[in-house]
């Protein structure tokens, strides 16, 4: 059996266990990342990030504070909790795919 095989026969495993399950209140967001929030703050700024420092700031605008960019991540994930998104079956699959990929890595 192939490696994609054997995965697969391990996501319909962990699905019928009930470990890969998309609940309602479950979202994707795609809005909260700290790009989006970059973006909302500082459009077109050029940065770079790491252990949420910022270790590039190419702009003549203020850098942000990790602060402000939290609360963008923050608002941005309200505005996403307040839509009522409704998947399809082929991306309920791929969702729970990917879920199954997460948890084998973490496994």
């Amino acid at each position: 059996m192939s490696a994609y095989g054997n995965y697969l026969g391990m996501v319909r495993k962990l699905k019928k266990e009930g470990k890969l399950e998309i609940k309602p209140k479950d979202k994707i967001y795609r809005l909260t990342g700290i790009d989006s929030a970059m973006e909302l703050l500082r459009p077109g700024a050029k940065w770079e990030i790491s252990n949420s420092t910022f270790t590039r700031w190419d702009d003549e605008r203020p850098c942000p504070s990790m602060d402000e960019v939290r609360d963008a991540q923050r608002k941005a994930q309200e505005f996403e909790d307040s839509i009522n998104t409704i998947w399809t079956k082929d991306q309920e699959n791929k969702i729970l795919e990917m879920q199954g990929k997460i948890a084998g890595a973490l496994n």
